[in-house]
């Protein structure tokens, strides 16, 4: 398992390197020492401003009423994974840091958005990898990315990205209208990287956490938090789904 110390060993010795010499599409930037101490002193004082959410259709699993709302493409996490978001909040502002609540902005859009693109070529760029293996396709990948669906056209194609570039840009607002009510900037945002622990095979349905996050090419890292527990990650028999993907996720609860 990767440590803080070995992150930074890897990064800085990238960097070391000055890699920008032999790609000319990484950004001129050496280590900025004076960056790491600020935010190690932000860590080290209660410093750091964070932002939160635990389910990307932005309902809470203590109210069960707002769940009823139908909304496309969102998913509450199991559990286990509402405990392991809590887990961080409740830490670091026993830490004395701000942690607010965040909004996940659009992001069932963001996931429509990004499944276009994943199946932009209609799948032929990996099927014809997968068939140099003489393998077939794993159901879960027929789910994200399906042979039969259309390819797109140039300017489709162009249209979409467009469309990810006015989102993020989008999103980008969405942080300075919340750091202008802070009066001080977010350093980052606690989230869930799937809605389930462990899952049965080819049963893994939903990817839009992750899949989000990479539409918006922010940085990210995932953090070992706990472990599921079976006497304490009690299933909420009274929740209502958000729509048919998650009834169907909250199945393998």
């Amino acid at each position: 398992m990767l440590t803080h110390s070995d992150m930074r060993l890897f990064v800085t010795s990238v960097l070391a390197e000055e890699p920008w010499k032999y790609d000319s599409k990484v950004i001129p930037m050496p280590w900025r020492q004076a960056e790491a101490d600020a935010i190690k002193t932000k860590l080290g004082s209660g410093g750091l401003t964070l932002g939160y959410y635990n389910c990307d259709g932005n309902v809470s699993n203590q109210l069960p009423l707002r769940a009823q709302i139908l909304i496309v493409h969102q998913v509450l996490p199991h559990p286990p994974i509402l405990r392991g978001v809590d887990t961080v909040v409740s830490t670091m502002k026993k830490a004395g840091h701000t942690v607010i609540e965040w909004k996940p902005y659009k992001h069932d859009y963001a996931v429509n958005l990004i499944n276009g693109i994943y199946a932009g070529d209609g799948g032929t760029d990996i099927f014809n990898t997968l068939k140099e293996s003489g393998e077939p396709a794993i159901p879960n990948f027929k789910d994200l990315i399906n042979p039969s669906l259309p390819k797109v056209d140039m300017n489709e194609l162009w249209d979409v990205q467009l469309k990810k570039w006015a989102f993020q840009s989008e999103y980008l607002e969405q942080f300075r209208i919340a750091e202008e009510l802070l009066g001080k900037e977010i350093d980052a945002i606690i989230a869930p990287i799937t809605p389930t622990a462990a899952i049965r095979h080819n049963m893994f349905k939903y990817y839009g956490y992750a899949s989000a996050i990479n539409l918006l090419d922010f940085t990210s890292v995932v953090v070992p938090v706990t472990f599921a527990d079976k006497n304490i990650d009690k299933k909420n028999e009274g929740y209502k789904p958000l729509n048919d993907l998650d009834k169907t996720v909250q199945e393998e609860c």
